[in-house]
């Protein structure tokens, strides 16, 4: 297998300051931790615009602050593995970088002691947190982007959607560099106003000592101190940067709408199409579970996959953070922004990517998983059912109808019991409705596999072996799941 393959985790980050100290913010917290990975491994800065605060270590690995533009001392630290070419490989550097962050950790709390920061730091593998936060794992799959026709229309198509993008980089800039102008501005006026208001009180105290000017002037002094703590509470709080985040993002979804639709009519739609069935049943044996309490009447419900309770729609419809999908496309705006900014500095290597056939397919729906068995099967039996789909063996692959609604429902269902409402192709081609299971789903594209694996000569054999293990996995989880157990 020569696919490249790669994950993204988040982990969220937990400080307990000790008695009397204050939480340094999460920016200080990923310093601290990249000070502790410094010490164990050689490290090198990114030097990508959009990433400032990314580093990779020796082995290919990057690490990065992920952060909303509002709240930057609220960020995640996201991991990424390196490219490799095998599910094993994959698992095996996930788990070197788990050893790597749990080695950091001693020399990141003494760092922070040294700045006054002492306290307990610890990371956290999942993907919801208390207040209903979704972060969590992506996975990375080198794919055709389309074929034929559709990498023809895709390929014409993209230049002229490019020119919205470029004018918007444009603005951007533009509105930039008006904003620095008017708050240095601003901030020169008032002092300059300060100093005239000022001086001439600070003369007559030199010269006449009386006690009303004495008075006047530390009048003076109180209003611009008090002026300075307002500024800098609003700079603290991130309500302005809320404010310009919830009127610029509407305004980039705009001008990359054109964008949107060519990537949700032609990107990826062959995998999309015959893939989606499989990857709303996968929860049953890659989720990590998850407990959720009803609000209303504080009743608590086992859910199979954390993801899966805020995935919103098959693929997004904007650049939000919020638009939570299954097939995700972020990756595009950002390789798509990066190679906007790169044509102001006459480079044009990461707009040649965007024209290439193989590029990166990001799944969204995917849990962080600390078993490595879950993560192993994840990551195997998608690679397999990849190669299967170029080679035009999943054409005829279910079709979920209500495919968001049925994920909810499959999802809630421990049992595995739920059936939602499917289309099925027979071997003339007709179609039918039917009502399938999770278990049925995952059985049909097993099935499949273990006739691909059988018939191909030129299959790996990791994939062949992934094929078993699936087909023992799934008869376990309809026979006893507890056999399962420590797996």
């Amino acid at each position: 297998m020569s696919r490249l393959i790669g994950q993204e985790t988040e982990y969220a980050i937990r400080f307990s300051p000790e008695e009397g100290g204050l939480h340094p913010g999460n920016t200080v917290l990923f310093q601290a931790l990249r000070s502790g990975i410094r010490r164990q491994v050689r490290v090198r800065e990114s030097t990508s615009r959009l990433f400032q605060e990314k580093f990779f270590i020796e082995n290919g690995g990057s690490f990065y602050y992920e952060h909303q533009p509002f709240a930057p001392d609220g960020g995640l630290i996201e991991c990424g593995t390196p490219e490799c070419l095998s599910p094993g490989e994959i698992l095996l550097y996930q788990r070197a970088q788990e050893e790597l962050l749990r080695r950091a950790l001693p020399t990141a709390r003494d760092y922070l002691r040294n700045r006054g920061h002492a306290g307990q730091l610890g990371l956290i593998k999942n993907c919801r947190d208390a207040a209903g936060h979704i972060y969590g794992a992506q996975e990375n799959y080198e794919a055709p982007i389309a074929t034929g026709l559709r990498l023809w229309l895709y390929r014409c198509i993209l230049p002229p959607v490019l020119i919205p993008a470029v004018c918007m980089y444009l603005v951007f800039r533009v509105y930039m560099l008006a904003l620095i102008v008017l708050v240095l501005s601003a901030m020169l006026l008032f002092y300059f106003v300060y100093a005239i208001l000022r001086l001439p009180l600070t003369l007559i105290e030199f010269v006449l000592p009386n006690n009303r000017f004495k008075k006047l002037g530390r009048t003076l002094m109180g209003f611009r101190r008090r002026i300075e703590l307002h500024l800098e509470k609003i700079a603290v709080s991130g309500w302005v940067a809320r404010l310009e985040y919830a009127i610029l993002l509407p305004v980039w979804n705009l001008f990359f709408f054109p964008f949107t639709m060519l990537v949700r009519t032609l990107a990826f739609h062959k995998q999309r199409r015959n893939l989606h069935a499989f990857f709303i049943t996968r929860p049953i044996i890659s989720g990590a579970g998850t407990l959720i309490q009803n609000p209303k009447n504080g009743s608590e419900h086992f859910y199979l996959s954390e993801k899966a309770t805020a995935t919103r729609r098959m693929i997004r419809w904007h650049l939000g953070a919020s638009d939570r999908t299954i097939f995700d496309s972020g990756n595009m705006y950002k390789s798509m922004l990066s190679a906007v900014g790169d044509l102001f500095t006459l480079r044009t290597t990461e707009l040649k990517r965007q024209f290439r056939i193989h590029q990166r397919l990001q799944i969204g729906l995917s849990d962080s998983n600390r078993l490595d068995f879950a993560e192993y099967l994840k990551v195997g039996i998608t690679c397999l059912l990849l190669e299967m789909c170029d080679a035009d063996s999943l054409d005829d692959a279910p079709r979920i109808l209500r495919p968001i609604r049925s994920l909810r429902r499959i999802n809630a269902d421990a049992a595995l019991k739920e059936k939602v409402p499917v289309i099925l192709y027979a071997e003339d081609g007709k179609r039918k409705r039917d009502r399938l299971s999770a278990l049925e789903i995952q059985r049909w594209y097993c099935g499949r596999a273990q006739r691909f694996v059988a018939t191909e000569a030129t299959v790996d054999l990791e994939l062949r072996e992934i094929a078993r293990l699936w087909s023992e996995t799934l008869d376990l989880l309809e026979r006893d799941p507890g056999l399962l157990i420590g797996r």
